[in-house]
């Protein structure tokens, strides 16, 4: 007997777990950096130093590292910056790991603040989200011909098979100079930088991937000049990059998450010697899944008119693709700075962060609640306090439509910003625009019996010669002809032609002939 079979590759998760921790520490400021005032702005990234993976649980060691722009109490250089860290430990539990298992531990700073204690001491709080997740690759072999010397009876079903072909993490490294404007000062000292991706996108090409968006750099420094007055520099970047990918092409699905991994801004002297040039190094981090869809002739069922065949069945899971879906939420609402905050002169910048809060499934899709989070960096009009910033977080919602809805529907989502703009009504009011996307890719989950082996035997003439040479047959509920021919020795062709069927079709209560065939 000759049996052909297909491997098809399936990702899986075996075990997954997360643990909320809350960094609480005091900082205590170097003696080189004047007293703090007022905290401005605070941003932090969490970053891992060791990971490590034992039976039942995984140990995790890194530092949350944290930036601080404040008013200070010095006369003439108002405003300073720090840097600093807090070490942290944290174990894990997560049943069914091992200690050489693939485990991928990630982080997410749910908040931060950062208060003053004193004018040398700063409180730092931070609440951190650790998600740990083993997925493991699994083959699983499917049956799609079966062929002896003799004619069989082979039951087939086609099914949509989503086959997970690339499973990986890579990294695009983006290096780009900036040539400060001639209305620019040269810059001394930086004391605040942001970069922030927009609109990133992501096409699969002939055995590569193609990025395109847009980064936005900010920096607010000191110039070198006898004043040092305070400048600022907003820039747009094109992102417009390719990374090798062996085994893509554009009809392929899949899913690509875009982060960044690490960033250095640094200011550098251009050729007259002066610091004019801004030098960014970023590296992006891509989580790459890309599958295959193909339709297959499964082998369900088979059997021979010669010897006694019995299948045996294993249950499995596949995955179909239901939905691929690039939503666009548009949010226009207004900040209104609070009493106690100076008045705005001029916006210099304007940054935010979007997130999903809750995701409710619907008969007709995905409704999306989440916030956007906008912080404005702003020229005051009060010279004794030159820069100020506020803070608004602003709700969405959103349905993404999804065909087909299921209950065992496994989907990921994702949210960006594509569009983020802020335009000064008045000395204390801002209008916010911004375009957010949701990007949805959803999938259906269907077990099915598969045949993992068929065994051969010697049929018993004995009982076969018992059995009626011709029968007639009421069809029951839930019969077919497969399972009518394969009951009573002959083939659905035979039930066919002997009761003059034009197709396979058969209703509860049609009454049949059938005459029993032997090889």
């Amino acid at each position: 007997m000759e049996i052909k079979k297909q491997n098809i590759h399936m990702n899986y998760e075996k075990a997954s777990a997360m643990s909320q921790i809350t960094l609480d520490d005091d900082y205590n400021l170097p003696d080189y950096r004047p007293d703090i005032v007022k905290v401005l702005k605070e941003k932090g990234e969490i970053r891992f130093d060791e990971i490590q993976v034992k039976e039942g649980r995984i140990y995790v060691k890194g530092n949350l590292i944290f930036h601080v722009l404040y008013r200070s109490d010095m006369e003439e250089h108002k405003l300073d910056c720090l840097r600093g860290q807090i070490p942290f430990e944290e174990t894990i539990s997560m049943d069914g790991v091992n200690e050489l298992d693939p485990v991928d531990v990630t982080a997410e700073l749910e908040d931060i603040n950062i208060g003053i204690i004193n004018s040398r001491k700063l409180s730092v709080r931070a609440l951190v989200m650790l998600k740990a997740e083993m997925r493991m690759r699994k083959e699983t072999e499917l049956i799609t011909g079966v062929a002896m010397e003799h004619p069989l009876e082979i039951l087939q079903n086609r099914h949509n098979i989503l086959e997970l072909e690339t499973c990986k993490k890579d990294n695009y490294r983006l290096k780009q100079e900036i040539e400060l404007p001639q209305s620019k000062p040269d810059v001394e000292q930086i004391l605040w930088k942001s970069v922030q991706l927009r609109g990133v996108e992501t096409r699969l090409r002939e055995e590569k991937i193609q990025l395109t968006g847009e980064i936005r750099l900010f920096l607010l420094y000191y110039a070198q000049k006898e004043e040092r007055r305070l400048e600022w520099l907003e820039e747009t970047i094109p992102l417009n990059g390719e990374l090798a990918c062996e085994g893509c092409s554009e009809e392929k699905i899949y899913r690509i998450q875009v982060t960044p991994a690490s960033v250095e801004v640094e200011v550098r002297p251009d050729y007259d010697g002066e610091d004019r040039k801004i030098s960014l190094d970023m590296t992006l981090e891509l989580d790459i899944c890309i599958w295959k869809e193909t339709e297959t002739d499964v082998v369900e069922d088979v059997y021979s008119l010669r010897e006694e065949m019995t299948p045996a069945y294993e249950e499995v899971t596949m995955s179909r693709l239901l939905a691929k879906n690039y939503a666009k939420c548009r949010l226009t609402d207004h900040m209104n700075l609070k009493k106690n905050q100076e008045n705005i002169l001029q916006i210099c910048s304007c940054e935010g962060m979007a997130f999903i809060d809750h995701v409710e499934p619907q008969a007709d899709g995905l409704k999306v609640e989440g916030s956007l989070n906008v912080e404005i960096l702003y020229v005051t009009t009060d010279d004794a306090m030159p820069i100020g910033t506020c803070r608004e977080t602003f709700p969405f919602e959103q349905l993404i439509e999804v065909p087909e809805m299921t209950d065992d529907m496994n989907y990921e989502l994702e949210a960006g910003i594509e569009q983020l703009s802020a335009i000064l009504l008045d000395n204390t009011q801002i209008e916010v625009k911004a375009v957010l996307n949701l990007n949805l890719i959803a999938f259906s989950q269907e077990n099915i019996q598969k045949m993992d082996e068929i065994r051969i035997t010697e049929r018993d003439m004995e009982e076969l010669q018992r059995q009626p040479g011709i029968t007639g047959y009421i069809v029951r509920e839930g019969d077919s002809l497969w399972k009518i021919a394969k009951a009573n020795h002959t083939t659905i062709s035979q039930l066919m032609e002997t009761n003059d069927l034009k197709s396979e079709e058969i209703q509860k209560g049609d009454k049949l002939l059938i005459v029993k065939m032997v090889s």
